[in-house]
């Protein structure tokens, strides 16, 4: 059972990420906006071939996956699949389909503290996001980072859940988590080493006792 205080402390730091991002929904697209915006018209014309694009950049036609975007195709698939489902089109749709990487960060971030023991509330581990500044810089912009460290901790938290839960569930989640991980920025591919490792440093002692000290 979670306890009522943490998730107060988990809820209140969902709100206050979301409170400084909302009146800046309908900012005009900049930094990196545009080019992942590009990615999901191209993937939405032809889903299954999106390196052979060729798009103007810079006063040059170059190819879209070499030229202009140098991360996977992670996060322009998932506006492509969310333009489609839901209409989203102009600047406010496009930073509202961002807020949900938000909601998983802070899950995450509280999954791991509780997991790990790394402190008394993990609601705490929670708010401690409202120091990070690429966090609430970045949490609205169409941008890899947050997607990225959402899903880093998110998949953290599954695989060492799996641990401790019988079954499938957390491990198949975790694996997902972790893929989608590298498929939004290349060093994602760092949790398989720390996967691995993990499981062999704690294949004889809880995770709690080497781990949590490390994560606070």
């Amino acid at each position: 059972m979670i306890p009522q205080r943490d998730r107060s402390f988990a809820l209140a730091a969902l709100i206050l990420l979301l409170g400084p991002s909302l009146p800046f929904l309908g900012q005009a697209l900049h930094i990196d906006d545009q080019i992942y915006i590009m990615g999901a018209e191209i993937i939405e014309a032809d889903p299954v071939r999106p390196y052979s694009a060729r798009r103007g950049f810079l006063g040059l036609k170059v190819p879209y996956y070499r030229g202009i975007n140098s991360h996977p195709e992670g996060l322009p698939y998932y506006l492509a699949a969310a333009r489609t489902l839901t209409g989203a089109r102009g600047e406010a749709a496009h930073h509202v389909l961002m807020l949900p990487w938000l909601g998983l960060l802070v899950l995450g971030i509280w999954g791991l503290a509780r997991e790990l023991g790394a402190v008394a509330h993990p609601g705490w581990s929670a708010l401690l996001l409202l120091s990070c500044a690429p966090v609430l810089v970045n949490g609205h912009t169409i941008m890899t980072d947050v997607p990225f460290l959402a899903l880093f901790c998110a998949g953290l938290w599954a695989l060492f859940r799996s641990r401790r839960e019988a079954g499938w569930r957390w491990v198949i989640l975790a694996v997902l988590l972790c893929n989608y991980a590298w498929f939004m920025q290349y060093r994602g591919l760092l949790l398989l080493p720390l996967g691995v490792g993990w499981l062999v440093l704690t294949r004889k002692a809880p995770a709690r006792s080497s781990l949590g000290p490390m994560l606070t």
